[in-house]
């Protein structure tokens, strides 16, 4: 497994692109793909092989007995054309969809995700963290394939379709998402309890049982409440801060975000893998540390260093801890088979 390089940081703002939205260039800079969704019951015939999201068209491979599993294939290589997009964005063909929507930004899935909690029947909204450079070519920005039309295929709701996937940095994956690629799924409610102060109505990083969304700092509850307003409104809070809590949430509460978003895998890679559990959790908490104000952690370099030595410390602290464990583990063992050997010389005797 390669890690990402956390010397570069995010070539994105905080909401849309800059001047680059080609998916291949982006990559290079911005190592994560969010995706909200709600899980589905595991099939029965499920295997570790099988991709973990896959596109609406290609649903019926995975409605499948055991007969058919030698005969599955998916599409080969490919991000799709503009008819493609069209079909994924108007919600009367999204069902028949080759694609996966996803985004860049963590805090577009943490946006979009209190939304449909909101508004949903359903409360187990989930958000995937993805290996953005693991899709294989099957990805793309929403905004490159909308870019490929010509003003001859363009409908009244093209610049609609545009706007949203500029602000959402939508990315789109076609086919499907290969398990691998997903670095862990996590619920939002564990997501919302680990969130920095400024996405908080009050200065404190604890949240009500009984009501979580009630201590969101945004008015999730408004439909006039767009994800650009979020953004500026967030950044505005942040600048109202203490200098002593913008450096807290931009280190200590960045890297408790990043860790709730990789917890299960960065467990399951720090002890065989440790620099590239490192990177990866460093990479993600320096992407945070940087979004509730542009320019201001490049102005403040202590706090890329505090991160670094943050992520350095749990790191070492959990590998320690594991090797421990193993270690405890094999002398039980021992133990045991000592014990089986002495009553197995005793019976012989």
């Amino acid at each position: 497994m390669s890690s990402p390089d956390a010397e570069r940081r995010s070539s994105l703002p905080q909401c849309g692109f800059g001047t680059e939205t080609d998916f291949d260039k982006l990559v290079a800079q911005n190592h994560f793909l969010f995706r909200v969704y709600t899980p589905r019951e595991r099939s029965p015939f499920d295997d570790e092989t099988d991709p973990f999201f896959i596109a609406p068209r290609f649903n019926e491979l995975v409605a499948r007995s055991p007969v058919d599993l030698p005969d599955i294939k998916f599409p080969e290589t490919a991000v799709g054309s503009y008819a493609d997009v069209a079909r994924h964005m108007d919600w009367t063909t999204k069902a028949t969809s080759p694609y996966i929507s996803t985004s860049f930004s963590f805090s577009w899935a943490i946006w979009e995700a209190v939304r449909r909690f909101h508004v949903g029947v359903k409360k187990d909204v989930e958000i995937a963290i993805i290996d953005a450079g693991a899709l294989g070519g099957r990805a793309a920005t929403a905004v490159q394939l909308l870019k490929k039309s010509s003003p001859k295929q363009r409908d009244e709701q093209f610049w609609k379709w545009y706007r949203f996937s500029k602000d959402s940095q939508t990315v789109l994956v076609y086919g499907m998402v290969p398990r691998p690629a997903v670095l862990a799924s996590i619920p939002l409610l564990q997501i919302l309890r680990k969130m920095p102060s400024y996405f908080l109505r009050k200065d404190i990083q604890i949240i009500d049982d009984r009501n979580p969304l009630d201590q969101a700092a945004w008015d999730y509850k408004s439909r006039r409440l767009n994800y650009r307003q979020f953004c500026q409104d967030m950044t505005t809070i942040f600048a109202n801060r203490p200098a002593d809590v913008q450096l807290r949430d931009t280190t200590s509460g960045a890297v408790r975000l990043a860790l709730a978003f990789l917890r299960p895998f960065f467990h399951r890679v720090v002890q065989d893998e440790f620099d590239v559990a490192l990177s990866y959790l460093r990479t993600l908490a320096i992407s945070i540390s940087e979004w509730p104000r542009g320019g201001w952690a490049q102005d403040h370099p202590e706090v890329r260093q505090i991160v670094e030595s943050m992520v350095l410390a749990l790191g070492e602290e959990l590998r320690e801890k594991y090797a421990s464990q193993e270690r405890e583990e094999v002398s039980r063992l021992r133990v045991v088979i000592d014990g089986l050997e002495q009553t197995i010389k005793a019976q012989h005797t």
